[in-house]
């Protein structure tokens, strides 16, 4: 795999290696200096960027990611080539996949790792190893066919989409962060911060979700990309069923589609025979996957009952 730095990138780095050293600034200036009596134009450049490119491999600057990517060897087997650039901020930095898709006649497709690094990171090799090697066991994980990463269309409202989406980048960073653990890649665990995630992504209005789910994921050696969507999707196959429908506020009725505030509770009085006239529609359906009240009601009602029998059934007063 063919690795390229950025000019840009690679001169700030240096600069800012040599602002450390006065000794090591004093020979940068002694190679750069003289070429500004070159006429500007294209040539003098190429001389710029080869002098600060020689400088840039004998202080090893491209160590840290080079070692990283040995240590992914899907990354260096599947990837075609790989696109150094200088993040503006630390929070940029991180580290994408594309895929081209061949043309006919041509190549199947083509991958490149795109990797956002400051400057100043790549000579703090002690943060910058855990954080991108985060990012590129991500990258390792979309390219392993066990995984099996594909992208997945999410039905219902943005709402919904987002929900599910928080779900998934929860317990897929946990995944890869536990995995990194116990590979002794990370001595400082962000643990704690993830499982704060966990229970963002996955608590149902005050009830957290039980800490033996985020612990299932966080010591998983294997998992999968359709088990972890099937997790993000449906929280009840992780984490277990809620202790009642309030846990599920805004979440979409089963039957409708829709996203209900209002659940229809079919332990309460009449409850049963409610969901017996659904079950009778939908065979399909369960009471443990609850309803909104307005389809139970529906439901009953088209079954032939009166409004005052409907609310006998339904249990209302």
């Amino acid at each position: 795999m063919l690795i390229e730095y950025h000019p840009k990138l690679v001169e700030s780095a240096v600069a800012a290696a040599t602002r450390q050293d006065a000794a090591l600034e004093r020979r940068l200036h002694a190679v750069t200096d003289p070429l500004y009596a070159l006429p500007p134009g294209p040539q003098r450049e190429a001389r710029f960027q080869q002098a600060y490119a020689t400088f840039f491999s004998s202080l090893g600057l491209e160590r840290v990611l080079t070692d990283l990517l040995d240590e992914q060897p899907l990354i260096g087997r599947l990837v075609d080539r790989c696109v150094v650039l200088a993040a503006g901020r630390t929070k940029d930095e991180s580290a994408e996949l594309f895929v081209k898709r061949g043309e006919q006649g041509g190549p199947a497709q083509t991958r490149s790792l795109l990797i956002r690094v400051c400057p100043q990171s790549l000579l703090d090799g002690r943060r910058l190893r855990p954080l991108m090697g985060r990012e590129l066991l991500h990258v390792a994980d979309m390219l392993d066919g066990q995984f099996g990463y594909r992208l997945e269309s999410i039905g219902g409202p943005p709402s919904r989409q987002n929900l599910i989406r928080d779900r998934y980048r929860a317990v897929w960073d946990s995944y890869v962060e536990g995995r990194l653990l116990r590979a002794g890649k990370v001595c400082d665990s962000r643990e704690q911060e993830l499982w704060q995630a966990f229970l963002r992504a996955f608590g149902r209005h005050g009830e957290p979700p039980p800490r033996q789910a985020f612990d299932r994921v966080f010591s998983a050696d294997e998992l999968t990309h359709v088990q972890i969507f099937a997790w993000a999707a449906d929280p009840d196959s992780l984490c277990g069923p809620g202790t009642g429908q309030a846990g599920r506020l805004g979440e979409l009725c089963p039957l409708c589609g829709f996203p209900t505030f209002d659940w229809y509770e079919f332990s309460a009085e009449g409850g049963a025979a409610v969901a017996g006239v659904i079950a009778g529609r939908r065979p399909e359906w369960r009471p443990d996957r609850g309803a909104c009240r307005q389809c139970a009601e529906t439901y009953a009602a088209a079954r032939g009952c009166s409004r005052a029998d409907l609310y006998e059934v339904a249990g209302g007063s």
